[in-house]
């Protein structure tokens, strides 16, 4: 009797209470390892861009790996394929100690740079269609990517 109990309680517990590493992405984000990923087509500079992301409980996206890299690319593919951007701002930036570094502080082990810049700008953008990464300068205005982390829900 007393397993049957521990198994009701722990499904009443599934049912009724929603476990804090689940996140629901919106209709039009992209459900990407256990956070979501969301395409921003309003222009802003990289920092407007970085606390609209906060605004839902997420950064600008770090891109940590090859496979994340080309979930960016299918995301804009996906939601800009009539007229898709040039560049787009993604979380990296050049910090005062001279190292480039993510937004949510997520160490930087994977790199993709177009090898053919020579800018000394300060943030991150993300290249269309090469997938390849620029720094350009901080004000520009340009659409972004989102890596939200928490189920704060994002108006369409």
């Amino acid at each position: 009797m007393h397993f049957f109990s521990v198994i009701l309680i722990i499904t009443l517990l599934f049912c009724f209470v929603k476990p804090t590493w689940a996140v629901t992405c919106s209709k039009d984000g992209l459900k990407w390892n256990s956070h979501c990923l969301e395409y921003f087509p309003d222009a802003d500079s990289f920092i407007g861009a970085e606390a609209e992301c906060q605004k839902y409980g997420g950064n600008l996206v770090s891109i940590n790996d090859t496979l994340t890299n080309d979930a960016v690319a299918y995301l804009i593919n996906y939601y800009t394929e009539k007229d898709p951007p040039i560049d787009i701002w993604v979380g990296g930036h050049l910090s005062a100690d001279g190292y480039w570094k993510w937004t949510d502080e997520t160490v930087f082990v994977y790199a993709n740079w177009n090898l053919t810049s020579k800018s000394e700008d300060k943030c991150m953008n993300y290249l269309m269609p090469s997938k390849l990464w620029d720094a350009d300068n901080c004000d520009k205005e340009k659409p972004f990517i989102c890596e939200i982390t928490s189920n704060r829900k994002r108006m369409a």
